[in-house]
């Protein structure tokens, strides 16, 4: 998903919520990956090097289930994406 006003080039987003997690390409390029929202104990299996950079916010006020969700950035891979994705589905 890219928003981005200036049309920065993203990769695809990836989910494994719900029927997302059957929207996987044949391949996810995992070298960096730029988590929202995902458990810090669930990238730390994944990933040798997970680094929070932001947390959402909202100026307004406005209280949502995005609220401060931590976004980090993944390096290292300690297993490939493509592997653990049967591991990654969830329903909540």
């Amino acid at each position: 998903m890219c928003l981005h006003p200036l049309d920065v080039r993203a990769p695809p987003a990836l989910s494994g919520h719900l029927t997302y997690y059957y929207w996987k390409p044949a391949h996810i390029d995992d070298q960096t990956v730029i988590a929202v929202g995902v458990p810090q104990r669930l990238l730390a299996r994944l990933f040798a090097n997970v680094r929070p950079e932001a947390v959402i916010g909202n100026r307004y006020g406005v209280r949502n289930e995005e609220v401060d969700r931590v976004i980090a950035v993944c390096r290292q891979p300690v297993m490939s994406l493509d592997r653990a994705w049967s591991s990654l589905q969830f329903y909540d």
